[in-house]
Formats: C-alpha cells, sequence, structure tokens
C-alpha cells in the first residue's frame, strides 16, 4: 500500500494502515509513505512513521496498526502539524512523538483483554466487528457471479471456453474475429497470463488475469455484451414470474452522476467526470406504480414460451408508461447526485484545516526568507521580489481554494438516465413454472455455498448428480450435494437449500439417512433471501441431532427452527 497523503486523522489512518494488517493475513504487507522530509511538517511525520516501525518490530506484532486512533485518543497529528509552525513547537512535536512506545500499545492490549477476553478471543472478534459481514458477502458472492456472467456471455459472443471455470481457463474465438474486441485488454498483461483466467482471486505471484469489476478484460467483456445484446435488450422480452398475481413491466435504468469542470464554457476545457455509476430495476404495474425490484430477483424471472402476438395488453401500454418512470428515473438521478454532494459538504470542514495549514506552513516559510534577504545588504533584489510576489501568490491561492471548497459540491450534477432494457413479467400458468424458479434458487444456493467453501481454500466436489457422485466414489443419491475437503484434511458432506426468499425447507428420505450415518461431518447448508441483494448463509452441523430427531413432521422444517439451530459459519 502507498499512502500518498497521509490522513492527519488518526482513526483513519488506523483504517488504511490496520485494514491490511488484520488477523489472518497470510502474506507479508509493505506499506510506502511519501513524506516530504525536508519540511517542517515532513520531519515531524518521520518520527512518527519511524517510531510505529520500530515498536512493531520490539513488539513482533503488527498490532501497533490496529490501536493508532487510540493511541492519539487525546491529541490528533493536526495538533501536532500546527505546532510545527515555529521552530520551538517542531522540536516540542517531534520529541513527544519519539516518546511513543511499546507500553502504550501494551496498555491497549490489556484494555481489550479486560473488554473481550484473551488476546485470542479478541482476534477472533474483531474480525466480525470490522465489517466482516459485508466482506464476506462481497467476498463469496462476486466469483459466483462473475463466474455465472462469463458462462452465459461467452457463447453470445461467439467464444469458447477452455478449462475450468472453477479453476483456470481461458477464452477462445469460436468463430472468425470473436475474440478481437478483448485483445487489447488482453494484451496489457504478459503473454503466459492471458489463457490463463481466473474468477477468484490467485494466490502467491503465478501468471493469470483475475477477472472481476474494473479488470481491463472483464470491462471489455461486459461492453462487449451490452454492445452486442443492448437493442434486443432494449426492444424487450417476455418472461414468467412465478410469484406475480398480474403482469408487470420491468424497467432497467442507468444513472450516473458527473463533476462538472471548473468552466466548461472555456475553450479545451476537459469533459465531465463520471465520479458513479448504479443501476435502477423497476417494477410498474398497469395502474402505473412503481416499485423497486433487486435486480438480482430479475434472473429468477423464465423465459416465456409459446405466447401469441396480442395476448399480453400491458405490451400496447408499455411506452405510454415508460414515461412516468423516466420521471421517476430523474427524481432517483436527483437523489443520488444530491447524496454525492452531501459527501463533498461533509468533508469541507477537515479539507479546510489541511488547506487553511498548509498554506500557514508555506507563508511562513516565504515570510521568514523574506525576512533574511530584507536584513541581508547584499541580498539581490531580483529574489526578493520573486519572494514577495510568492506572498501575493499565496494570498491569491488562499482566496481560491477557499472559493473552490463551496463550488466543489455545486458542480456534481446527475447525468441524464438511461434506458438499458425492458421486459414484461406474466403471472405462471402451470406448476412447472413455479418448479423452475424453485430450482433458480437451489442452484444459486449451490453456487454460494461452494463459494463460500473455496474461499476457506477446500476442495470442493459436487455430488448432487448421480454422475459426480459416482465418480466421487459414491453412489448415486448420497443425501447430500457437495463433499467439501478442508485444507486439515477433515470433510464436510453439505445438504445445500436455497429459498429465493425466506420460506420452509423440506428434507429428503436419503438426506434423513445420510444426517443419521454422518452426524458429526454431515452439514445443513441453507441459503435464504437467494433473490435479493443480501442472500444470507445459515450453517447448521449435525442436522439430525439439532433438527430432524426431535422433529415430527421431519420432511418440514422451518426458517425459526433453522435459524434457531443456526451457528456462526466457519
Amino acid at each position: 500500500m502507498v499512502n500518498y497523503d497521509i490522513p492527519w486523522n488518526p482513526a483513519r489512518l488506523e483504517q488504511r494502515m490496520g485494514r491490511i494488517h488484520r488477523y489472518g493475513q497470510e502474506h507479508d504487507v509493505r506499506i510506502f509513505n511519501l513524506v516530504s522530509t525536508d519540511t517542517r511538517e515532513g520531519r515531524v511525520l518521520t518520527v512518527l512513521l519511524e517510531r510505529l516501525e520500530a515498536i512493531r518490530g520490539e513488539l513482533q506484532s503488527d498490532k501497533v496498526f490496529d490501536v493508532i486512533g487510540r493511541l492519539f485518543e487525546n491529541r490528533s497529528l493536526l495538533e501536532y502539524m500546527r505546532d510545527t509552525l515555529t521552530d520551538e513547537g517542531e522540536r516540542r512535536a517531534r520529541n513527544q512523538l519519539s516518546r511513543l512506545g511499546s507500553d502504550a500499545v501494551r496498555g491497549v492490549e490489556e484494555d481489550d483483554a479486560r473488554h473481550y477476553g484473551p488476546g485470542d478471543d479478541v482476534a477472533g472478534r474483531l474480525d466480525t466487528l470490522r465489517g466482516e459481514i459485508e466482506r464476506e458477502r462481497y467476498l463469496h458472492l462476486l466469483p459466483a457471479w462473475v463466474l455465472r456472467f462469463v458462462e452465459l456471455s461467452a457463447p453470445l459472443l461467439g467464444l469458447e471456453i477452455r478449462g475450468d471455470l472453477n479453476d483456470v481457463f481461458a477464452l477462445v474465438p469460436a468463430r472468425g474475429s470473436a475474440m478481437d474486441p478483448l485483445l487489447p485488454a488482453l494484451e496489457a498483461y504478459p503473454a503466459e497470463a492471458r489463457d490463463r483466467l481466473r474468477v477468484r482471486r490467485p494466490e502467491g505471484d503465478e501468471p493469470c488475469i483475475w477477472l472481476h469489476p474494473g479488470e481491463p478484460v472483464f470491462d471489455a467483456l461486459c461492453a462487449r455484451v451490452l454492445a452486442t445484446c443492448e437493442r434486443d435488450a432494449q426492444r424487450g422480452a417476455i418472461f414468467i414470474d412465478p410469484r406475480a398475481e398480474k403482469p408487470y413491466l420491468v424497467h432497467l435504468g442507468e444513472l450516473a452522476v458527473l463533476e462538472e469542470a471548473e468552466d466548461e464554457a472555456a475553450p479545451g476545457a476537459p469533459a465531465r467526470r463520471t465520479l458513479e455509476k448504479r443501476l435502477a430495476c423497476l417494477r410498474q404495474g398497469e395502474d402505473g406504480r412503481i416499485a423497486p425490484l433487486p435486480l438480482e430477483y430479475v434472473s429468477f424471472l423464465r423465459e416465456a414460451r409459446r405466447v401469441p402476438p396480442g395476448t399480453v395488453p400491458l405490451a400496447t401500454k408499455a411506452i405510454t408508461l415508460r414515461a412516468k418512470t423516466n420521471a421517476h428515473l430523474h427524481e432517483e438521478a436527483q437523489r443520488v447526485a444530491e447524496a454525492r454532494r452531501e459527501l463533498v459538504r461533509d468533508a469541507i470542514p477537515e479539507r479546510r484545516a489541511r488547506i487553511t495549514l498548509n498554506l500557514n506552513l508555506r507563508a511562513a516559510h516565504v515570510a521568514g526568507r523574506r525576512s533574511e534577504l530584507s536584513r541581508d545588504p547584499d541580498a539581490d533584489s531580483e529574489e526578493l521580489d520573486a519572494v514577495k510576489r510568492e506572498q501575493a501568490d499565496l494570498r491569491l491561492e488562499r482566496s481560491a481554494a477557499a472559493e473552490e471548497l463551496e463550488a466543489a459540491a455545486g458542480r456534481i450534477v446527475p447525468a441524464e438516465p438511461r434506458f438499458r432494457a425492458l421486459a414484461i413479467a406474466l403471472p405462471p400458468r402451470d406448476g412447472d413454472e413455479v418448479e423452475t424458479f424453485d430450482a433458480h434458487a437451489e442452484e444459486t444456493a449451490m453456487r454460494i455455498a461452494s463459494e463460500w467453501e473455496r474461499i476457506r481454500k477446500s476442495t470442493v466436489v459436487d455430488v448432487s448428480r448421480p454422475r459426480g457422485a459416482r465418480a466421487a466414489g459414491l453412489g448415486d443419491y448420497p443425501g447430500f450435494d457437495l463433499l467439501a475437503t478442508r485444507p486439515d484434511g477433515s470433510k464436510r458432506h453439505i445438504e445445500v437449500k436455497g429459498r429465493a426468499g425466506r420460506a420452509e425447507i423440506r428434507v429428503e428420505d436419503n438426506e434423513w439417512t445420510a444426517a443419521c450415518q454422518l452426524r458429526d461431518e454431515y452439514w445443513l447448508y441453507v441459503v435464504y433471501d437467494c433473490a435479493t441483494p443480501n442472500p444470507q448463509l445459515v450453517c447448521i452441523r449435525d442436522p439430525f441431532n439439532r433438527l430432524l430427531a426431535a422433529n415430527k413432521s421431519r420432511w418440514s422444517i422451518s426458517v425459526g427452527e433453522v435459524l434457531g439451530a443456526a451457528e456462526p459459519p466457519a
């Protein structure tokens, strides 16, 4: 990590340095702090950073990077910086920081132990306390999303997948020049990495390309899919929603927040800069009412086949209803832009303090230089004039900086919303469509459960179908879906259940029998809310003992019973 601009808020410095020096980190972490050592503030920061590194070496622990904020609870780095306006203040600040020692860090550790228990227990809990839920959800779902996207998009673009999507694979053209749009992004990587693609973050320094949002090859793939399918998406399609009672429209719109140039009217002024993009998915009924629809839910809609022309009256109203949706998207774009402006406004006090201090330090340095030149009878008059001009420039810079702070929020504007896709969702016509919906929830749950194990370095085998079960040396229907072998050699026989929302689960005879036989090695993974942005994985070890043995209705288990038997996922 490179700290190009060291924050003067100790809590933020802790967030930066402590986040990668976290419990469970298996690799060496290198932090580079760029400091102007020939300035007053640079000399003070150098003392601080050298002391922190010395404490880390003395303790043989990166704990120091987790407690920087509390080491400065009574005084911020900003106060030390203010002291550097004078020679005496600079010496005092450097002396105070040089006395910072390992005893202070040990004191924080002892305080943690009093509140949370022994050190090992603190280590186990801090992961959860620091946004673990959101981080875990992202880490476990992202590879599954990317894998599914690559799997579905490759045939649309005339590409073939060679290799294992769960490990290393390559994209090759199935026709003519299908690879051409991806070549510029691929050629930015070494030749040995171009046919080694992964959907999971690689370990070590192996040559490969990790596909994820923001990575050039993945972004090029997304752009190509959009260019290929955009016209069809805007033309619209008809789907089945097994949970719908009435037909409704699905609108997919793109919202963006832009930052205007300081003077867009000036010749050669830079174009507006995009600060943020997001998709808005809306559901609109025949009465025109609009409600948000999770993007994940759209993936659960199934293609409607054999829909005769003219049998969906809502289709004729789609263009008229879109006008109302357009107004809604404009309102939402304004809300997104205002939220971004608020972030900028909230940061003004800290930015103003930093700018003011920086300018004061520079002004003090220039004033000292002018004083020296004024007392020197042999001083160069041109150099003295240059110092005077620099002082005048600093006054102008101070005024311009203040104006810029106030104007920054006003330059943030919403872009014109863009409609990306249109669809009509119809109620189900038979029970098969409801079963298909449930099957998709199970498929989503399998991806989430598999990724949960792979992120923990387990070897995962899908034994949910006879062919996979036989290849693993099991019977055709072993009573569980995944066989996971952990790095320590322990095995988990995992039955996976998925629900689009929150509903009871069913246990089949062979699952009940396997759970009874395997006991502690048998796990039940239930994924609720698969059709929402926040699916929840619930893990139960030995479900026969915890759920099934005392359950009179063993084929049906309620949400409450599952949650009551759950334990923290591990």
